[in-house]
């Protein structure tokens, strides 16, 4: 058939555009919908991670520990 060749090229080329702008479009909504759960959530940190240091600041903050304990682990940490 005349033109087959032209009517099969032209399917393929329609077909691999519509699948790339498919996966586009999954991906964008993807990474949206991660975005918009770190930030309502505030589970996200783009900061550095913390240090055992800050870990035991907190703890002591919060009165999981004694003085004498996060002294002890204090010196620990930095020894």
């Amino acid at each position: 058939m005349p033109g087959w060749e032209y009517m099969n090229s032209t399917w393929w080329s329609g077909m691999m555009l519509s699948i790339l702008a498919t996966a586009s479009l999954v991906l964008f909504l993807v990474v949206s919908i991660m975005l918009l759960r770190c930030f309502t959530t505030r589970k996200c940190n783009f900061s550095s991670p913390e240090t055992p240091i800050d870990i035991l600041k907190k703890r002591y903050a919060r009165g999981e520990i004694t003085a004498e304990e996060y002294q002890h682990m204090k010196d620990f940490l930095e020894g």
